[in-house]
């Protein structure tokens, strides 16, 4: 742990709540990245498989053989059109997600970076692995496809057609494996951070990967990864790609065919998913916000199914473009709501972390000769809160009155509320967030209960 505290630097209220947000972006980066690259690695070995046991049949099944080759090549060639797609969608978003957590949960002793960093390893491994399978797959079909003569030494052609099929076996098996595991810790480590309860002591390896939380949280993520790689290989490769002559129509009639079916079926099952989804989520990080978001995901899931289905019925596949942009809109919403609740449950530790940089600030300032500052909480409340707030009658927001009352005797959270707001009562819309210091905040609620307590006594 002293490694990764040593990473950690010094940041403000704001710079804190904007890491939030940025860990908001680079999870669905990643996520949606890493799903696809493990889903259509596993499809693409299937579809290998298929073809080299049709070969076996004899050479009578070779064009049979080739019509899945060549599915299993596209599949692969899905997420995986450059190195740098690996490097930027993948690598870089992972290590972020890593940096970023280590610095909100500083100062814990939720053990969760340990865990990320070897899911990053193994991610790493996975990765080198699957475009070392893709570069495999496209020799082996080189090789397939040539028609050796006089002028080729055929045992040469056949040695290396052979070295290529072994490292293509090898590096497809393990490409899978090594993401598979480095996606379950992921997945795992941040479904178990987002409940409070388990920063009280050690996360255990038992916990990270078969708690109940992990493993529904992981099967929604392989099911919604399956979704979008059905839909995706259709519109990448019959609406954004130039058509290919390579691929006939018969080709191209199964392989849009099946990978509706593919997105239809795992996208039926999201809406279970959302329930389990629910009920793991801590009561305590839950808001009207988060139940939105999964009204808005049921709602939107019924709509692609509603698409696909189409898509099948009349054999035309227009209708998987908005299907897909829809089902990443429904992944997003998903990392989000995820999020939301980890920011819920990570507030009060912002504000700690918060505090500490400024007491650390103070401490400097005071060390080079220039004094404390003082904050004026009569200027910051005229300046922030009058606009929407009377002590006495109602505006945009409840009278400070009331307010006051409420928190007589719990100013520190009086404090924490101003500079996390949350929405709380309906008959108000939520307040916004006022962008204060800790120490400013404090001001404005001191100032308040000296210039108005003697009104709410």
């Amino acid at each position: 742990m002293d490694f990764f505290d040593s990473l950690v630097l010094p940041h403000s209220g704001d710079n804190l709540i904007l890491l939030k947000y940025l860990l908001i972006l680079a999870n669905v980066v990643f996520l949606i990245f890493s799903g696809v690259l493990f889903a259509s690695s596993i499809l693409s070995y299937i579809f290998r498989n298929r073809s080299r046991q049709i070969a076996k049949k004899g050479p009578e099944f070779i064009n049979e053989s080739h019509f899945f080759f060549r599915l299993s090549s596209d599949y692969i060639d899905l997420i995986t059109a450059s190195k740098i797609m690996g490097f930027g969608l993948g690598i870089i978003p992972f290590f972020s997600i890593i940096m970023i957590y280590n610095q909100l949960l500083y100062l814990t002793s939720v053990n969760i970076s340990g865990f990320l960093l070897f899911a990053f390893l193994l991610y790493l491994i996975g990765i080198v692995l699957a475009y070392s399978y893709k570069h495999s797959l496209h020799l082996n079909w080189i090789f397939k496809r040539t028609n050796p003569n006089e002028n080729i030494d055929i045992e040469e052609i056949e040695n290396y057609q052979i070295a290529t099929e072994k490292l293509n076996a090898r590096t497809s098996v393990w490409s899978i494996i090594f993401l598979f595991f480095s996606l379950w810790f992921f997945v795992g480590s941040t479904a178990l951070v987002v409940d409070k309860t388990h920063w009280a002591g050690s996360i255990s390896l038992i916990n990270v990967l078969f708690s109940f939380d992990s493993l529904t949280k992981f099967l929604h993520f392989i099911i919604t990864a399956f979704a979008i790689t059905g839909v995706a290989f259709i519109v990448k490769f019959y609406f954004w790609d130039k058509p290919s002559f390579d691929r006939s129509e018969k080709y191209s009639n199964y392989s849009q065919r099946l990978n509706t079916w593919i997105a239809l079926t795992f996208t039926f099952f999201q809406p279970v998913f959302f329930v389990f989804n629910l009920f793991s989520t801590p009561r305590t990080s839950m808001t009207n916000l988060i139940y939105i978001i999964i009204t808005v995901i049921f709602f939107l899931s019924f709509i692609v199914l509603h698409l696909f289905y189409q898509s099948i019925k009349e054999n035309n596949f227009k209708s998987a473009i908005p299907g897909f942009y829809i089902l990443l809109l429904i992944f997003a919403l998903i990392i989000y709501k995820e999020q939301t609740a980890f920011g819920i449950s990570v507030s009060d530790q912002i504000l700690k972390l918060a505090d500490k940089y400024e007491q650390e600030e103070k401490a400097t300032l005071l060390a080079s000769g220039g004094g404390e500052q003082k904050v004026n909480g009569e200027e910051i409340y005229k300046a922030k809160c009058v606009a929407c707030h009377r002590f006495d009658e109602r505006l945009v927001g409840p009278p400070h009155k009331e307010v006051l009352v409420k928190y007589l005797n719990k100013k520190d959270d009086m404090v924490k509320y101003i500079l996390n707001p949350v929405k709380v009562d309906p008959n108000y819309p939520p307040m916004p967030a006022q962008g204060l210091k800790p120490n400013e905040a404090k001001a404005i609620v001191e100032y308040m209960y000296e210039h108005y307590g003697n009104e709410i006594k």
